[in-house]
């Protein structure tokens, strides 16, 4: 156990491989990393004016119907040609390799057939992307929390994006993976919990897609997501604030350093801690977070040391 958050998890880690103990890591993963938020994210930015750069980030997430070789043939298109905006929306007519001289175009039947095949396959992989894209572009214009959010929904739907979700977090766990794997199950019911939370805290107020989308964007900045131990024998690492053994054989705490562990509260905002005194003892409403802070760092290091 540690109040070091994560600065000692590589070291540790790296030791635990070296003797082949096998170790759960209590770390708290920020959500907005996770693909199934990249692809929410990134497709709610490009449906704004159809983006290239965040259209690549929606395709890299692995939960869209378009392989990587496919992605990597439409992403040399795209670079070759400068492609955005409402290019996306019209069918690609240049060349599929770039500028051609000319004098070296090809003359023959059967090159062009070659080369409107190679177009008609980029074309159907840029009606593939863009479609469900259009039409999350119409929650552009609308003004309320509920129709963003059916509309993010649709998307989803569109995409099924569900079932690629489970596919992929199938596949880490076959990898060795069951801590990530568990993170992507776990992100589904994150996103819709977030949506729920966004469209019932704006309710009815004519707020905008723009607005929405900062909002949404911040709500997913601050969530984070962990994993559970997969395994009964194993060590477990993590923070004092959150780890909560049940009979563990032994315990090791780092981080036993006066002003670390317990942490001296710190001082933030725009009072001191004797001013915010003085100002409770005058009877004025301010939060005595410094008090409260004091006692939770020393109970944390009572518990740890009673285990």
């Amino acid at each position: 156990m540690s109040e070091l958050e994560n600065k000692d998890t590589g070291s540790l880690e790296s030791a635990m491989r070296r003797y082949d103990i096998p170790l759960f890591m209590d770390k708290r993963q920020p959500v907005d990393t996770l693909p199934l938020f990249v692809l929410v994210l990134s497709a709610m930015e490009a449906a704004r004016n159809y983006a290239t750069e965040p259209l690549l980030r929606y395709l890299k997430t692995g939960l869209t119907p378009l392989e990587d070789t496919e992605i990597s043939l439409l992403e040399d298109y795209l670079f070759i040609w400068n492609i955005t905006g409402e290019a996306w929306c019209q069918d690609f007519t240049q060349h599929p390799d770039g500028y051609v001289d000319p004098d070296k175009k090809e003359q023959s039947e059967e090159d062009v057939q070659r080369v409107q095949k190679r177009l008609d396959i980029l074309n159907a992989l840029r009606r593939k992307v863009i479609e469900p894209i259009r039409r999350l572009h119409e929650a552009v214009f609308a003004q309320k929390a509920e129709e963003i959010g059916e509309a993010v929904w649709r998307l989803l739907t569109d995409l099924d994006a569900a079932a690629s979700l489970r596919a992929y977090a199938d596949k880490l766990e076959r990898a060795g993976e069951p801590e990530w794997a568990d993170l992507q199950r776990q992100s589904w019911d994150i996103l819709m919990e977030l949506l729920d939370q966004a469209m019932y805290t704006l309710g009815d107020r004519p707020v905008g897609y723009r607005r929405f989308l900062e909002f949404f964007r911040l709500m997913v900045s601050l969530r984070d997501a962990g994993g559970i131990p997969q395994k009964l024998d194993q060590a477990a690492a993590g923070g004092a604030d959150r780890m909560r053994p049940g009979r563990p054989r032994a315990v090791f705490v780092l981080g036993l350093n006066q002003g670390v562990f317990p942490a001296a509260p710190g001082s933030g905002g725009v009072f001191h801690p004797a001013e915010r005194t003085q100002l409770i003892d005058i009877g004025l409403p301010v939060t005595d977070n410094w008090l409260a802070d004091s006692i939770e760092e020393n109970y944390l290091f009572l518990f740890t040391h009673m285990r």
